[in-house]
């Protein structure tokens, strides 16, 4: 009876280390408030990496694109990452709100800094690449309503 109670605390310890760990998962972020028309994005990680996903508009298509991939930092209330742009990412680990902080140049010289904030959901990495194909032919209906009645 003891060998058994000592296999179900080594197993519970062991898969302790996984509980809340972000490899293997994407989040879908839908905007909240945001400064562009870009209503979902999604982010996948994996092997201690994220890489980010969006929905492109090019010629009147819309296409799934995988964009770049950086490190991550984590602790017991976010989880965050810096893209090229030194745009500073914040996704809060208990209610999925992503917010990030962007440097925008105006008034001459003048630095100002803005942020967007989106709600997620999260997903394995299976549902989340299955999501996005999902996404892509509403958000290309919307275009093609749009592009009814032109003549060229």
């Amino acid at each position: 009876m003891r060998l058994i109670w000592v296999i179900i605390c080594f197993v519970l310890i062991q898969s302790s280390s996984s509980f809340g760990n972000p490899n293997g998962k994407g989040v879908l972020c839908e905007c909240i408030k945001c400064r562009f028309d870009t209503k979902v994005t999604g982010y996948l990680f994996e092997w201690d990496y994220i890489t980010d996903y969006y929905f492109l508009l090019n010629n009147d298509e819309i296409t799934i694109q995988k964009g770049s991939t950086y490190e991550y930092r984590t602790n017991s209330n976010t989880i965050h990452w810096i893209n090229e742009n030194k745009y500073d990412y914040e996704l809060n680990r208990k209610d999925l709100i992503l917010t990030y902080y962007f440097k925008t140049i105006s008034d001459g010289d003048l630095l100002k800094v803005g942020s967007e904030t989106r709600q997620c959901k999260i997903y394995s990495k299976h549902e989340f690449l299955k999501s996005l194909e999902k996404i892509q032919p509403i958000y290309q209906g919307i275009v093609n309503k749009s592009l009814k009645g032109n003549k060229l």
